[in-house]
């Protein structure tokens, strides 16, 4: 109700193999649990496969792209709540630029728990003064989910957290947060 008569939704299901076991077919892809997908993940299953989440919604924007499928697509835009989040803020960074089509593509991001930054930077404590972990006693500091350390890449190559980031800046990305989010 309310949505635009022409509007198309589409809603990615991603499959943990601890979860979901049984209830995807052999060539659909699966993540070792629920949180694989949320930070770009290569997925687990079919066996064999190096495709993430990141690709996979590579390809629906590609599909969608397809000016002889859908010649009156003005826009795209890509939504994620929570865990969504997570996986919607990073892949307005890394998303492959799609290879054809005019339409504009927004990504919109409600209360991820966390994102990945660009640099080693970071705050250093927050208004209760309460010191944050930092670089030297937090193993994890920059890996990925957190920073680029260790990012494998998507199926379109692997790019600096630089150039990363001037994709991000370039886009048109919209972050919402709740205060009272439960």
């Amino acid at each position: 109700p309310g949505a635009d008569d022409e509007a198309i939704v589409v809603a990615p299901q991603f499959f943990s193999k601890k979860y979901n076991s049984g209830q995807y077919a052999d060539d659909v892809m699966a993540w070792d649990d629920v949180n694989g997908w949320q930070a770009g993940d290569p997925a687990i299953h079919p066996e064999g496969t190096k495709l993430t989440s990141f690709d996979a919604l590579d390809a629906l924007v590609e599909e969608f792209m397809d000016e002889d499928k859908y010649p009156n697509l003005k826009n795209i835009t890509v939504v994620g709540h929570g865990g969504g989040a997570q996986l919607n803020v990073r892949y307005a960074a890394v998303a492959k630029t799609p290879s054809k089509g005019n339409a504009h593509i927004r990504y919109i991001h409600g209360d991820p728990s966390s994102a990945a930054y660009f640099t080693r930077n970071r705050a250093q404590s927050i208004s209760s003064g309460e010191k944050l972990p930092d670089r030297d006693h937090c193993e994890y500091y920059n890996h990925w989910r957190y920073g680029f350390d260790q990012f494998n890449g998507t199926a379109d190559g692997l790019k600096t957290a630089k150039e990363y980031f001037q994709q991000y800046i370039s886009r048109d990305v919209v972050s919402i947060v709740g205060y009272e989010d439960t």
